[in-house]
């Protein structure tokens, strides 16, 4: 047992007050979060630093969703809708992206800076794709044509 110290008037500056163990708080001041006594755990979402806790239930919506549109993308790849099978992958592509984005990344709970950041990062990724398509389109008619040589010249040797 450790001993107490007593209030000593020939004691050295800064000696502890009578009645008062050394390294322990004064009594009535211990207590959860003061030293002795552990607290209670720190709330789920403490501040900078940490992560946003999500629930389990709304993880497992995402990951359905999730699911049913890569079902859908199957599905949709075997309907023959003409040139409206790339407009309607895509859209199930960003629709997929932004559920990730936004749950499994936390971006949902994040400040407004970093939605700023992501919507611009998603704009210029929109206008390269675009200019990549209109690039594409100028040389579309020279590719329609030598695939119809090509089916014509196999037809032909076909026996």
């Amino acid at each position: 047992m450790r001993p107490t110290v007593t209030h000593d008037s020939n004691a050295a500056a800064g000696a502890a007050p009578a009645g008062l163990v050394p390294g322990l708080p004064p009594p009535g001041e211990a207590g959860p979060g003061r030293g002795l006594v552990p607290g209670p755990p720190p709330p789920r979402e403490a501040g900078p630093g940490m992560g946003h806790v999500m629930s389990p239930r709304a993880l497992l919506r995402t990951f359905g969703a999730l699911l049913a549109l890569t079902a859908l993308t199957v599905t949709s790849s075997r309907v023959d809708l003409g040139e409206w099978n790339v407009v309607l992958a895509l859209a199930i592509a960003c629709t997929k992206a932004a559920l990730v984005a936004l749950f499994f990344m936390h971006l949902r709970y994040e400040n407004r800076f970093q939605a700023v950041i992501v919507g611009a990062a998603a704009i210029f990724a929109v206008l390269f794709v675009t200019f990549v398509v209109f690039d594409t389109t100028q040389y579309q008619p020279g590719i329609r044509e030598a695939a119809e040589k090509a089916a014509a010249t196999s037809s032909r040797t076909a026996p």
